[in-house]
């Protein structure tokens, strides 16, 4: 810096913003002493949202040290370290400096309330909560989209979904995340077959579903006790996950979305759709790191559908894991020993084919006369010349 060329606020955020970005500790410390010498936090105290940002990144107690520290805070920085001690889980201190800033008179904004009714939600305190609510229609904030989806969420995780659902049909704008948070309300609550129904209007009035508002309808699905709900459900998201091979990546979201939302991890249907999904699409290494990194042991449905894979792609390095780690799992099941060898006879490696007629003779394995065996979604489906009674005859 140069006598003639002096920096503005916005370069000064612009400063902490980087050093924080590149772990520039030192840098940062520099730039927030030429702050305090130029006296840019009393002047400018939209730049101490950045300084808490700042220091956030090197641990909670210097945001706090430097908040602390602070002899103007505007309402931004206390919504700063607030935010910041609810990434860390820290709810409790969190609503203490929500307490704090109530008894220094910082008139709270929508940011403020929403952070607070975050932290209720967390801690399901609902008392407080009910109280921020009437805090929010006091000041107007009770109109706010934003408020309302943390409102609905807050409800939902303390036990009252009657209350979500008021706040939810009185919104006068209603976004995606307005029909998830009631959905997961619905769900937190085990009414399923209500969440069921909330889906079915939100598709009514042409709202298109993300990754969170499938992964917690399948979880209701799983849940429901309407067979029929269940039926649709599972029809509808059947066809969209296997209409385009686009929605790879809508998958993957999908299942992080399972796991770190709603934890849902050992769904051997979404674990096969996923697993298809990325080995069709070429990404087969992201389906084998996916099935060896699961915390549980996957079934043989999973890799079948890797198996399945192995078809299309022509992979016989990869077919030949797979069918082993099949028989290991399912060594008397004759489908695990046909389904690899006409793979092999598909690209003409008829002594892999040998090897493996070698082992059903070895075991005594026997094909049943007239039977077949086909790949439906991944599914192993076995039918019998004549016979349409088998589960699967209607889809073959």
């Amino acid at each position: 810096m140069t006598e003639e060329l002096e920096p503005n606020s916005v370069t000064l955020v612009g400063l902490f913003t980087a050093c924080g970005e590149l772990s520039e500790y030192r840098l940062g410390q520099e730039i927030h002493c030429y702050c305090l010498r130029h006296g840019f936090l009393e002047s400018q105290p939209h730049i101490g949202t950045s300084l808490i940002g700042f220091y956030s990144r090197f641990g909670l107690k210097y945001a706090r040290d430097v908040f602390d520290s602070m002899t103007m805070r505007s309402t931004a920085c206390w919504n700063a370290i607030m935010c910041e001690l609810l990434k860390t889980g820290d709810v409790s201190e969190a609503l203490d400096i929500f307490s704090h800033m109530l008894e220094e008179l910082v008139a709270p904004d929508s940011v403020t309330l929403i952070a607070v009714l975050q932290s209720c939600a967390e801690s399901e305190n609902s008392v407080l909560g009910k109280q921020v609510h009437q805090l929010a229609i006091k000041m107007g904030y009770a109109s706010d989209e934003f408020v309302g989806n943390a409102l609905i969420d807050l409800y939902g995780k303390c036990g009252d979904p009657r209350a979500s659902f008021i706040v939810f049909e009185k919104m006068l704008t209603k976004d995606l995340a307005s029909w998830n948070a009631m959905i997961s309300a619905y769900k937190n609550c085990k009414l399923y077959d209500r969440a069921l129904d909330l889906f079915w209007r939100m598709k009514v009035e042409d709202v298109d579903e993300n990754t969170i508002t499938i992964a917690a309808t399948s979880y209701v699905c799983a849940q429901s006790g309407d067979f029929d709900k269940r039926s649709d459900l599972v029809e509808f998201y059947d066809g969209v996950l296997y209409s385009h091979s686009g929605l790879v990546e809508k998958g993957v979201q999908l299942f992080e979305s399972m796991n770190s939302d709603y934890n849902i991890n050992t769904c051997n249907y979404s674990l096969r759709v996923l697993v298809d999904l990325l080995a069709r699409s070429g990404n087969i290494d992201e389906a084998i790191d996916l099935v060896n990194s699961l915390p549980v042991n996957p079934d043989s449905s999973i890799w079948r559908a890797l198996l399945s894979s192995c078809k299309v792609l022509s992979d016989i390095e990869l077919a030949r894991a797979v069918t082993e780690k099949l028989i290991e799992l399912e060594p008397q099941n004759i489908g695990n020993y046909i389904l690899p060898s006409n793979i092999y006879a598909a690209v003409g490696s008829w002594e892999d084919v040998q090897k493996l007629r070698a082992r059903i003779e070895e075991l005594g394995l026997k094909k049943d006369p007239g039977n077949s065996w086909l790949f439906i979604r991944d599914e192993l489906q076995s039918f019998t010349a004549g016979n349409k009674s088998g589960p699967a005859s209607d889809q073959a």
